[in-house]
């Protein structure tokens, strides 16, 4: 499977997505209890389907932050000359919406390949009826109980995973429960100097914010949920139970293949490793 990455993505490990989505969860998949099969299963969906659907989404931010780059650099800021724009923003900010929304659907096909439960559409994320809790959540505790790690999980992704859903409802059914998406391209602001602001977009009567930042944060949320399933799948069911899946502090991650997470002893398996290396020091 490494060596069908290596072949398979355009992009190097140094890229994240691919450090993350891809060796990263190859090596953790060695650890979770299952059948070889379904492990085979497991790596096929992070390797030939999320990463690739995670690095268009970063492509589509990327250029339109690289657009706003040349811009800036090439641009007066200030003043009332002709406003510069983005080119194809719509079409952009679209498929951006069209491809998260893909991607979360699929990392719930982990939960099927696992616990033969098949999720449709993203949607089953957010509270689409209004009931107080997305179809998953409710599963989820169902499945795990309701001070389970995978419960706690889906309830504090909520809010994050909830609205870029929500855009794209509102592109494919404009005026309807999720509202309406409007985006905006680059505008003057009179009221600071003819100053430039940032594409924005505002769903319904929501919040307006910055088209171009919150992508960025999208894509990288979307990474965060798609390796912490993977890691709470594993420590329900691990190879052995005295594993812990430890986070790599940020400056402490190779540049190389920056992966966030490494299987370790726990703390019990740890102190009982510090006591016989104690022992064996105290003999010599």
């Amino acid at each position: 499977m490494r060596l069908e990455l290596v072949h398979r993505i355009d992009e190097g490990t140094r890229n994240p997505i691919v450090a993350r989505l891809g060796l990263q969860a190859t090596d953790l998949l060695q650890w979770l209890d299952v059948s070889e099969e379904k492990r085979g299963e497991i790596a096929a969906l992070y390797v030939r389907n999320l990463i690739e659907k995670l690095l268009a989404c970063s492509r589509r931010g990327n250029e339109i932050r690289n657009q706003l780059n040349s811009l800036a650099t090439n641009t007066d800021t200030k003043g009332y000359q002709n406003t510069p724009y983005i080119a194809n923003l719509e079409d952009t900010t679209h498929m951006f919406l069209y491809q998260s929304k893909n991607f979360m659907r699929d990392v719930l096909k982990i939960f099927q390949i696992l616990h033969d439960k098949i999720f449709s559409d993203a949607s089953c994320l957010i509270d689409i009826k209004g009931c107080g809790q997305s179809e998953v959540a409710k599963w989820a505790v169902q499945k795990f109980g309701k001070d389970s790690r995978m419960a706690g999980m889906f309830d504090d992704d909520t809010m994050w995973v909830a609205e870029p859903i929500w855009k794209r409802n509102a592109v494919e059914h404009p005026g309807g429960k999720s509202g309406t998406l409007k985006i905006t391209n680059i505008r003057r602001l009179t009221a600071l100097g003819g100053a430039l602001q940032e594409p924005t977009w505002q769903r319904g009567e929501g919040v307006i914010s910055s088209i171009a930042r919150d992508m960025e944060i999208i894509v990288e949320n979307m990474l965060t949920f798609a390796e912490e399933i993977l890691v709470t799948s594993i420590l329900d069911a691990p190879t052995h139970p005295m594993i812990d899946i430890y986070e790599i502090p940020l400056v402490s991650r190779d540049a190389d293949c920056p992966v966030r997470f490494k299987v370790g002893p726990n703390a019990e398996l740890s102190a009982k490793i510090s006591a016989a290396i104690k022992r064996e020091a105290d003999n010599k």
